[in-house]
């Protein structure tokens, strides 16, 4: 009577090494959760002159598209012009005083897609602040 060769199968259980999941047969990445709280890096420029046409330059991390992300300086909201995750634009309002102020920049979640609840709808998640400067003409 010959012997048959016998074949290991696959292991069906799943181990996790630095957020790897893997088998013998394939390797699964876990999703990681989307960032919804914008960082800024730096503006460009980071002053300007009173009721002088401004566009200022906001670099960082987790900027969104489609209205969803906006920029609050002092206590004014101002409209975006997105070009990426990592850069947006906006004007300086021309009816705002020489002083200092601060640029935040805030993602309204409820513009966010539906599948993802990492945090509640209509929530906004605001960046740190940088200072801005209006100077006397």
């Amino acid at each position: 009577m010959t012997s048959v060769p016998t074949h290991n199968k696959p292991s069906n259980i799943f181990t996790k090494t630095n957020n790897i999941l893997q088998n013998d047969k394939c390797i699964k990445y876990k999703k990681k959760p989307i960032n919804y709280y914008p960082f800024i890096l730096h503006t460009t420029p980071n002053s300007c002159y009173y009721n002088n046409y401004t566009e200022v330059y906001v670099y960082g991390n987790n900027f969104f598209p489609n209205g969803s992300t906006f920029v609050n300086i002092g206590s004014t909201n101002v409209q975006i012009s997105f070009f990426s995750s990592n850069l947006i634009t906006f004007i300086i309002p021309n009816n705002l005083i020489s002083g200092v102020y601060t640029i935040t920049v805030i993602n309204n979640i409820s513009y966010s897609p539906t599948n993802v609840t990492s945090i509640p709808p209509k929530q906004l998640s605001k960046s740190n602040s940088v200072t801005f400067q209006i100077n006397n003409t």
